[in-house]
């Protein structure tokens, strides 16, 4: 059963009207409206507030609804990547000054082997990437500027990386 229906039931046995429930939620009668219609999806915050109200679990609300499940995995992944880039950054940045301060590595050298790592990491983005999940969500134009992006992206950084690549080879066999 679809949340929407789900909703809609559990108001009924509660014997709330669609104004009750939504000045118990703190939310306007035209979002109850939406929801149960399924013209609209509830946030997470308000499932969880309408479970405690009608005293059922989360499992039974959204067991059903294919549609919620997928919101909420979707708002749940784009949480980890933030949490992932506000992670990774400050933790290349600590690791850029330790390599200056206590190595003597220079701006330069360093963006050499940044520019290795950013190569070995696009490789390993394509092949770990759930390609079916992008066909399905994705339009064919989103695709196609996608796949744009990164030809150009590509074709700008490879001569870059090769020019780094030989002068990092250059350079350790004049210090041999």
């Amino acid at each position: 059963m679809k949340i929407s229906e789900q909703l809609k039931k559990q108001r009924k046995i509660n014997g709330l009207s669609q104004q009750e429930l939504a000045d118990q939620l703190h939310i306007t009668r035209q979002s109850v409206s939406k929801w149960e219609n399924g013209s609209a999806l509830p946030s997470f915050s308000n499932v969880i507030a309408i479970s405690d109200l009608f005293g059922v679990s989360l499992d039974e609300l959204i067991k059903k609804d294919d549609e919620l499940k997928m919101k909420f995995e979707k708002n749940t992944s784009s949480l980890s990547i933030l949490a992932f880039l506000f992670t990774a950054i400050p933790v290349a940045m600590i690791i850029y000054i330790i390599a200056n301060q206590a190595f003597g590595v220079n701006q330069a050298n360093f963006l050499d082997w940044v520019s290795v790592i950013t190569f070995i990491s696009f490789i390993g983005m394509l092949f770990t990437v759930d390609w079916g999940k992008i066909k399905k969500t994705a339009s064919k134009w989103s695709i196609i500027w996608t796949v744009l992006f990164f030809l150009m992206l590509i074709m700008s950084g490879i001569p870059s990386f090769i020019q780094g690549l030989m002068q990092g080879i250059a350079d350790g066999s004049k210090s041999l």
